[in-house]
């Protein structure tokens, strides 16, 4: 079992979407054959079959995300590899940062999130967008209504994948593009295979224009639906099909996992983790693991989405033109098996599959390509890989602070603070003004209780953040982890007024919201930052806990109990608990009142000391 830390209060995204309205603009890139040899096939019965390269993108696996970067209007921005979305779309706040107008999209188009909830999408127009070293001129994205968290100013969906056959060799932090030249239903596209075990599956398409990968698998022996889907960061089940295979909430061992949202505004669902004895796709199988499950709309038919972490530990070239799939597992964990957080600390084992080998991946050639190569180890749990990766990357480029700071960053999900402290260190030396390892280093004092120290560090980013606003949310945050609320909001206070359409700006606000809120003081402004906040969340439980607290302390107590309502109709979370608890003792509902402050205590138990220190007593 894999157990991994994350903090409930920002629940997980997953950016799968269906389309249910063709829409005809053109989209489909077409890409320039880059000056690469074709993979001849010369073993095989049709020697006349290869694959000839037509682009390679670099891929740098965060969390489990699949990052590439590209260039809008010459402007570097990251985007997310999503092949679950039937093309490319940018948030809101890119198109705002990169001065895009945003128009309806006529016809009727809608999208459907992972919810089952429908919204209307905005289009824009990219004058150059350059992928792959190739210019793209006049690119049309659709807009949604949010971003999806992170840095990702936009998708990669199926109108940049879904035209040629496409590799995911992330091991060696790559995506390969190409297209099959005299190639017949029956040739072996996978050409790493052969002295290799590997899996061979049919696929289904939707249809020519829509090319979302589905197939067939076994589920505790029950077949499933499932689809491809690198857009979701980890494999997800129906509750529906759970059922099926005689699983669901309530049962022994099956936990509460926080929640998840999807592209759609208010597509918040809730989780849990459940342990299943069988999972079979093709010639390969995975057993006694745990799989996220909850009440999602998937759409069409399917009861499963192979989410990213599939992807990690696999080699995986999904073929269109044979309308097949073909992957060989790489080592670590099939499926993501996280818990949703109460520390910050780690613990990792998998469930391996069984008929299947890892296999090894070319080494890197350069410093970057070793920290690509980290990256995808630390996503598929391999922590021992990853620092072996980044030692490699440090001895060949020791003066770039971003190596030991990866390191450093890696050796504190292990729970090793004193190496992590001394690679942090190191790249302070390097690079004294580096906000993101004075960040971490400050987090890594508060784990070792060395408040103090810890303090010293996000001082000292706050004075390297002058004159640089776009910094302060990131210290604002932690300022209020560790409980100095009063600089959280000096923080929050320098970075909103410039983000009025970033996609981080309800966050902003709500984590402006909760400081005001914890504190006690300028209520009303906590207020209409709180509603600003939930409004364009679209129904965030964290946002409806935050503006509970606020109407608790301002007297509205109806009000209070609903938000911390809405909350808890997604999340099963202390605080709303024991907000709702405080509110309905206040309202005089003693029995009902004292059964949330006991359940609360349940989930935390120190729920009531943690209250009590910002004047919240019963």
């Amino acid at each position: 079992m894999q157990s991994h830390k994350v903090r409930t209060s920002f629940g997980e995204s997953s950016t799968w979407a269906c389309f249910f309205v063709p829409w005809g603009m053109g989209l489909r890139l077409a890409f320039v054959a880059l000056a690469l040899g074709a993979l001849v096939f010369a073993d095989r019965a049709n020697a006349a079959c290869q694959l000839r390269p037509i682009a390679e993108l670099p891929i740098n696996t965060v969390g489990l995300r699949l990052m590439t970067r590209a260039k809008i209007n010459g402007v570097e921005a990251p985007f997310i590899v999503d092949s679950g979305s039937f093309t490319s779309m940018l948030t809101p706040g890119a198109a705002a940062q990169f001065h895009l107008p945003v128009a309806p999209v006529t016809f009727g188009f809608t999208v459907r999130g992972l919810g089952g909830q429908s919204m209307s999408m905005g289009q824009t127009t990219v004058g150059t967008f350059t992928l792959s070293g190739h210019d793209y001129h006049n690119l049309h994205f659709l807009v949604g209504e949010k971003g999806w968290g992170g840095e990702a100013v936009g998708l990669l969906g199926q109108n940049v994948l879904g035209g040629s056959d496409v590799e995911y060799d992330l091991p060696e932090g790559v995506i390969r593009i190409f297209k099959a030249e005299g190639c017949g239903r029956d040739d072996n596209l996978a050409y790493w295979t052969a002295s290799q075990p590997y899996s061979e599956i049919d696929l289904e398409f939707t249809d020519e224009h829509q090319h979302s990968a589905k197939s067939k698998a076994t589920l505790n022996g029950v077949p499933v639906r499932v689809e491809f889907d690198t857009g979701s960061p980890r494999s997800i089940l129906s509750l529906s099909a759970a059922n099926k295979a005689g699983v669901k909430p309530g049962d022994p061992g099956v936990a509460e996992a926080g929640y998840m949202t999807g592209i759609t505004a208010g597509s918040f669902r809730r989780n849990w983790l459940a342990p299943f004895a069988n999972f079979k796709l093709g010639d390969e199988q995975v057993t006694n693991f745990k799989l996220m499950m909850g009440d999602y709309g998937l759409g069409g038919d399917a009861d499963m989405l192979i989410g990213a972490d599939f992807f990690i530990s696999h080699r995986v070239l999904i073929s269109y033109s044979q309308h097949k799939l073909y992957f060989t597992y790489t080592g670590g964990p099939v499926f993501d098996m996280k818990l949703p957080p109460k520390t910050d600390a780690v613990t990792a084992t998998a469930a391996e599959p069984t008929g299947a080998e890892p296999t090894g991946a070319a080494a890197p050639i350069d410093a970057d390509g070793y920290m690509r190569a980290a990256a995808d180890a630390r996503a598929r749990r391999d922590f021992t890989a990853a620092i072996d990766d980044l030692t490699k990357a440090m001895a060949l480029a020791p003066n770039d602070p971003r190596y030991a700071y990866d390191r450093g960053v890696t050796y504190a999900i292990m729970s090793r603070p004193l190496l992590a402290m001394a690679d942090l260190n190191a790249a302070l030396k390097l690079k004294p003004d580096m906000i993101a390892a004075l960040v971490t280093r400050s987090r890594v004092h508060a784990a070792l209780g060395q408040k103090a120290e810890a303090r010293d560090d996000l001082d000292a980013a706050d004075r390297a953040a002058a004159g640089r606003p776009d910094e302060r949310l990131l210290i604002g945050q932690v300022y209020a982890r560790q409980g100095y609320d009063k600089k959280a909001i000096a923080e929050f206070d320098q970075w909103i007024p410039g983000h009025p359409k970033d996609d981080h700006l309800a966050d902003a606000l709500n984590d402006r919201c909760w400081s005001r809120a914890l504190l006690g003081v300028d209520l009303d402004k906590a207020l209409t930052d709180c509603n600003a906040a939930v409004k364009l969340s679209s129904g965030s439980p964290v946002m409806f806990t935050s503006r509970g607290l606020v109407r608790y302390r301002m007297g509205d107590l109806d009000g209070a109990i609903a938000d911390y309502d809405a909350s808890l109709k997604v999340t099963n979370a202390a605080w709303p608990l024991y907000g709702r608890g405080l509110a309905r003792l206040k309202k005089g509902l003693t029995t009902d009142g004292q059964a949330d402050l006991r359940q609360a205590s349940v989930l935390a138990p120190h729920m009531a000391e943690d209250a009590a220190s910002h004047g919240l007593t019963p």
